[in-house]
């Protein structure tokens, strides 16, 4: 998918943000993008759950880095690491269908404990 690849470098810096609808995450156009063109709102959903139950280490840590990988037996994984690359979570999908072999995406959080979660594509980040 050379294509959506390309398509994603193109967005840089975020303009515009959604909020997810079950978790205190928001996640920017690009995302947005992703989920549409891939099929990928159960992304954004994992990611919100991540969020929500791994926030101490998200406010502790301020950034986490979300590499999700597409095996060959049609599994995947995300894992969440720190800046520091402490790995916080593996996340083991048993089926997948995602167009893309492997995506890097990182979630931010402000200074403030009541700051919102930011999920954003490597090239936002």
């Amino acid at each position: 998918m050379k294509n959506l690849t390309e398509k994603l470098q193109q967005f840089t810096c975020p303009a515009r943000y959604y909020r997810h609808w079950e978790s205190k995450m928001i996640f920017t156009e690009g995302i947005k993008y992703l989920a549409e063109k891939a099929g990928a709102y159960w992304l954004i959903n994992t990611i919100g759950l991540i969020a929500e139950l791994h926030r101490r280490e998200l406010i502790r840590h301020k950034v986490f880095r979300l590499d999700l990988q597409v095996h060959d037996n049609g599994s995947g994984s995300i894992i969440v690491t720190a800046e520091d690359n402490l790995t916080i979570k593996e996340v083991l999908i048993e089926e997948i269908d995602f167009p893309l072999a492997n995506i890097t995406l990182f979630l931010t959080l402000g200074c403030s404990p009541k700051t919102q979660a930011v999920l954003m594509l490597a090239s936002e980040y």
